[in-house]
């Protein structure tokens, strides 16, 4: 344990460590509620500070837990055992340059990143609170990281969701998030989730694209889900984190949000982020990069359950036999997983996934593997468009620099190619068309190709390096998949809810002039419609009723609102539809 400090003043200090020898290290705080009230939320702020940079380039994490006990906690630990984790507050190291170890001055602001979050505790009268940090002696060389300037406050107030800040990167912050994933040798369970559990997760997603938030976190700690609803603000961008609850044994996944993006149509997937390494830090860079609106990454090792899912298809990853396990998200129908993506996919009929795996590659393999998920050649190929890209990046481009051009295969070009194809991928066949019936049963047949779902294997170079993740940027920005933008300039760029040949249809249609306002287009057999636009903290800010004869075209001022993202409502009887709008 280290009392770090610069030459002056000596007595600016930040305390931390440095693991070696397989020692690991742990430090806290500790509370005591003598007040008469339950505590019910704490904003916890600091400064992780880097130290010293060691010959290990790798990014090395800092871990906070806490733990409230009835009695005094007299011991620290250093480990996380019985500790409800907050990756939220979990530090990363800024500085993870290679070459030889040197000390660095932790107060210097390229070595420093200020982290605050506020969220719910429950702490009764007598009750106390230990708020830890723990510091894993990693695999290689460790860096010195310490704490510094920490303010803690508590609240007798709840939280409608947690809400994290800072100038933690989002990069940073799905980095730590993914730490946090058990491996396939973890000392824990997966617990699938029940029926009425995907029931409940269904309301709650469907309550958050209908831009019902609060309801939403409070729906998503029942049942058991023990799961909630954050913000993160990074930079101008507020982000929200559907997340474990740090006392849950539920690894579900983490569903990131960003209702203001630019491409509102956009999804990122990564179903195997320990398995195929880094796809999951992978499509955080792309989910940020391209301003996507929805990031999925899955919340356990793909073979931290041994039980067979009952899927179609045949791999030995896991499991001898060949069967894939019911913790493989691309490979289960009982998962949240598969919940989130339907219910993303309905609320948005033009939405589109990008879906990120990874293989070892053998000298006679391609380096990429490419599929829409079936057989079939849609009418929008963006499997050839990024697999024709990605043949000419030039070789000096690529770090490390392959021995040759990039190669690549489309199975439903190449019929004979039978290797990683995505053709028994459940999200796949869920937005392919495929049986709805059974998407899970090897009996499941596309009914129709739809461009909405882009498979990508991967050799290790392009995800693993960091250096290389522009590249498959620049090649989805090539192949027209994330030409989804919403322009307000543009009124051909109506973003519509539901079909053409739907009973009821809503749509938002921006002004071509400057003039502040939307228009909700409406045709209904309805013969009254109320309106409704709700901001995304869940405040009405917009109220209307009329009767439409057939079709209508109802001007929404919007002068007076903030910019930013906003969900309109139509009720038409016992149906409702919602639309989200942004405001510039």
């Amino acid at each position: 344990l280290y009392s770090f400090r610069k030459n002056s003043p000596a007595t600016d200090r930040a305390l931390g460590s440095i693991g070696s020898g397989g020692t690991h290290f742990a430090w806290g705080v500790r509370f005591k509620n003598n007040s008469n009230q339950p505590l019910q939320s704490v904003t916890v702020s600091y400064y992780l500070e880097q130290w010293r940079r060691s010959s290990s380039a790798n990014e090395q994490p800092m871990r906070f837990s806490y733990l409230v006990a009835d009695t005094a906690i007299t011991q620290l630990t250093a480990n996380e055992n019985g500790y409800a984790k907050v990756p939220f507050l979990n530090g990363i190291s800024p500085v993870n340059t290679p070459g030889s170890s040197s000390s660095l001055v932790g107060d210097n602001p390229p070595n420093r990143v200020f982290i605050r979050h506020n969220f719910r505790i429950s702490v009764l009268p007598g009750q106390e609170i230990m708020l830890k940090w723990f510091d894993e002696d990693d695999s290689k060389i460790d860096h010195g990281l310490a704490i510094d300037a920490l303010e803690v406050q508590f609240s007798v107030d709840d939280l409608s969701y947690d809400a994290c800040s800072g100038n933690l990167s989002f990069e940073h912050f799905a980095k730590s998030i993914i730490l946090d994933i058990p491996d396939e040798d973890a000392p824990v369970n997966y617990i699938v989730p029940t029926a009425s559990q995907q029931s409940t997760w269904q309301t709650a997603m469907n309550q958050f694209q209908s831009g019902q938030y609060a309801a939403a976190n409070t729906t998503l700690n029942t049942n058991g889900l023990d799961y909630r609803l954050s913000t993160f603000l990074s930079g101008t961008d507020t982000f929200y984190v559907v997340s474990k609850d740090g006392n849950g044994g539920n690894y579900w996944g983490t569903y990131v949000f960003n209702p203001a993006a630019t491409r509102i149509c956009l999804a990122l997937q990564a179903p195997h982020p320990l398995h195929d390494g880094m796809t999951g830090e992978q499509a955080a860079y792309l989910f940020k990069e391209l301003d996507a609106y929805a990031l999925m990454i899955a919340g356990a090792h793909r073979c931290l359950s041994h039980d067979p899912s009952g899927c179609a298809g045949n791999s030995t990853v896991c499991l001898p036999n060949g069967n894939y396990t019911i913790s493989d998200m691309a490979h289960t129908m009982e998962s949240v997983f598969e919940v989130t993506t339907e219910v993303v996919a309905t609320h948005d009929p033009g939405s589109r996934f990008i879906q990120l795996h990874g293989f070892s590659k053998d000298a006679n393999d391609p380096y990429f593997v490419i599929s829409n998920g079936t057989r079939q050649t849609p009418q929008e190929d963006f499997v050839v468009e990024v697999g024709d890209f990605l043949t000419n990046v030039p070789v000096n481009n690529i770090s490390p620099a392959p021995p040759g051009p990039f190669t690549y295969e489309a199975p439903h070009l190449n019929h004979n190619y039978n290797q990683l194809i995505g053709t028994t991928n459940i999200q796949g066949r869920f937005l392919n068309n495929y049986n709805q019936g059974d998407i899970c049963s090897g009996s499941a047949v596309s009914t129709s190709v739809t461009s909405r779902f882009l498979h990508i294997e991967q050799y290790a170079d392009m995800r693993k390096v960091p250096a290389n993740y522009p590249i498959m940027r620049d090649a989805l920005l090539a192949s027209g998949i994330t030409d989804c933008t919403v322009d307000p300039r543009n009124a051909e760029n109506a973003h519509t809810f539901g079909k053409q040949n739907e009973t009821n249809l809503l749509q938002v249609r921006y002004s071509t002039n400057s003039e502040s306002a939307v228009h909700a287009y409406i045709e209904t057999t309805a013969p009254k419609v109320s309106l409704m636009v709700h901001n995304m903290m869940g405040q009405l800010v917009y109220d209307h009723s009329l009767e439409v004869p057939q079709s209508a075209e109802v001007r929404i001022e919007t002068d007076k609102l903030p910019k930013g993202a906003y969900v309109l409502t139509a009720s038409f009887g016992q149906e409702q539809k919602s639309v989200r709008f942004i405001i510039w």
